[in-house]
């Protein structure tokens, strides 16, 4: 196991910083998630970390010691890509032992690149190497298709073979980016409890870049969210998802309503005729902005107390739950309602009843 430290990384491209200031610590034997969209800084920070790029500003450091300019061989780090990077002309086997192969050959510099490209990764290992590959292989549950080459495979079973020569070195670090992205839904939610499973099995330090807010919440010990280079927040995947400390967090992380409201004496409104009694909110400023989750609204009969009258706008079926758009007034909510919730019957452009529970709402923090 082993801890990071990234201390004040810059990084810019053509004038623009991709890394601004950027400070981050990952434990021993966790996997940490970043999170963010595209071009937030989160693939730079983890090829500074892996030595595939050396921070203009900053420094790296791997259990204290500082590596911002050693080369990437000598740091300990396993790169799983998104697109797998397999050689087509070898098989399972020898994809596996190419990993290792390269590693025990990187004491003899030019001499061992020269001598990867020469030998046969199977042959050059040994006895000791080639046990430590089938050991790999059977671990990502592989091994019964060690002869097969990368084009006989299925995108899952390339993922698989990928994580197998990553694992094969006993690297210090594992490192993750966008691995998931070029399977389907059902195949991404299948590797991405493997590799959590085989994370903890490992015990290793993980970073995970990722997109995709849900596999980020569903794989991290802790994540954080980054923008324009830096991170805006960093915790649990619980401590972001029920305290965002701004919009931004809120949004980014599945939070789809984002009302402006004001708060005066336990009672939030939206407007003169539009409010909800909520004492558990609290505010030194009457002028606040609320996020409420497509979760916690539950559309009904119209009629009874705290009970406000829409209409259905937009209705999106998604196999357990289905998302609708409603219209109270001037307010456009999404709401999240499980496929067998109730027998009510809605359509585009009938009236509903619209129930939010007060306890569900988050008061965001100022920007």
């Amino acid at each position: 196991m082993s801890s990071v430290e990234l201390k004040g990384l810059v990084q810019a491209y053509e004038g623009r910083r991709a890394l601004n200031g950027l400070n981050l610590e990952l434990r021993d034997g966790e996997l940490f998630a970043l999170l963010g969209a595209s071009g937030c800084g989160k693939t730079t920070t983890l090829r500074c970390l892996a030595g595939l790029e050396i921070p203009q500003e900053g420094r790296v450091l791997i259990d204290g010691q500082d590596v911002t300019h050693q080369p990437a061989s000598e740091r300990g780090c396993a790169l799983v890509f998104q697109n797998y990077a397999l050689f087509p002309h070898f098989n399972v086997l020898e994809n596996v032992a190419y990993g290792l192969m390269a590693y025990q050959y990187r004491r003899y510099g030019w001499l061992g690149k020269l001598l990867t490209l020469v030998r046969s990764p199977w042959s050059a290992l040994g006895a000791m190497g080639q046990r430590k590959v089938v050991e790999a292989l059977k671990v990502v549950e592989m091994h019964e298709r060690q002869y097969a080459y990368p084009h006989q495979l299925s995108g899952g079973q390339q993922q698989r073979v990928a994580l197998a020569r990553a694992l094969v070195s006993r690297p210090r670090l594992l490192l993750f980016d966008e691995p998931l992205g070029a399977l389907d839904v059902q195949l991404r939610v299948k590797m991405r409890d493997e590799i959590r499973r085989l994370q903890r099995r490992s015990g290793l330090t993980a970073l995970y870049v990722t997109h995709d807010q849900e596999e980020a919440l569903a794989i991290a010990d802790r994540l954080a969210l980054m923008d324009g280079g830096r991170i805006v927040q960093e915790g649990t995947p619980q401590e972001l998802y029920l305290h965002p400390r701004n919009r931004l967090v809120a949004k980014f992380l599945g939070l789809a309503n984002i009302i402006s409201a004001r708060l005066e004496k336990g009672r939030l409104f939206f407007n003169p005729d539009l409010s909800l009694e909520t004492p558990q909110l609290n505010s030194p400023k009457v002028q606040v902005m609320v996020a409420i989750r497509p979760g916690a609204i539950t559309l009904e009969e119209l009629g009874g107390e705290q009970v406000w009258r829409g209409v259905v706008e937009w209705i999106t079926f998604l196999g357990s739950f289905t998302r609708y758009v409603v219209r109270v007034q001037e307010l456009s909510l999404a709401v999240y309602r499980p496929l067998h919730a109730s027998d009510l019957q809605l359509k585009v452009g009938c009236e509903v009843g619209v129930r939010i529970d007060p306890a569900e709402i988050l008061l965001l923090p100022e920007e």
